[in-house]
């Protein structure tokens, strides 16, 4: 029964990250130099769950998911949570719920404390600081609580991961700059949220 619901989970995952427009879902197997969506998108292998194994949680007949977002005043963020309520809609023993980070890593941190000490079966997580929550997904794991990364990453092994290929996408817009600048000219970067996997990768 537990993992039939954790499959659903997962499936309405992928779901997600095909009508987002996301280009790559993986799992990830250890600490990453690039993030499994690029080795996803490269045509590189899925990784398997981490060897740590996840601890057996209980069977039950309902279970409780939780989308810790970056900030829900953001329109992405916002569309996330929109996807997983209409995904969630077909499995009324999913008792889903999201939760406003405030584009604060110490918020996001406080709320996965929550969520794990209320003891939910499945994390969605938008991660606004890789290193800054990577502590908090270890902490959800080791309790057998998957976490899945949707587009912000952390640095550490953990259940999936749904996002788009960051590193490609930014050297795209760059290659796309330069051609319109005819190939010189001063480029100024306004940098987006500190120590995301995406502004650091992008």
């Amino acid at each position: 029964m537990m993992k039939k619901a954790m499959s659903m989970v997962l499936a309405a995952a992928l779901t997600l990250g095909m009508i987002s427009g996301c280009s790559s879902i993986s799992t990830d197997d250890s600490p990453k130099q690039e993030t499994a969506a690029t080795t996803a998108a490269s045509g590189g292998p899925a990784a398997e769950a981490p060897e740590a194994a996840i601890k057996a949680r209980p069977e039950k007949d309902s279970f409780k998911v939780g989308f810790v977002s970056w900030s829900i005043g953001h329109t992405v963020p916002a569309a996330w949570d929109e996807g997983i309520k209409r995904q969630f809609a077909s499995f009324p023993q999913i008792q889903y719920t999201c939760f406003d980070g405030e584009a604060s890593t110490e918020k996001q941190v406080s709320i996965m404390n929550d969520l794990i000490n209320q003891d939910y079966d499945c994390i969605f997580l938008q991660a606004s600081d890789a290193a800054g929550l990577s502590s908090s997904v270890q902490e959800a794991e080791a309790a057998g609580i998957p976490v899945i990364c949707i587009n912000l990453d952390v640095t550490v092994p953990h259940a999936g991961l749904v996002q788009m290929a960051t590193y490609e996408s930014g050297a795209l817009v760059a290659e796309k700059m330069g051609e319109q600048m005819g190939g010189k000219g001063n480029v100024v970067i306004i940098q987006g949220v500190i120590g995301a996997s995406t502004q650091v990768l992008r």
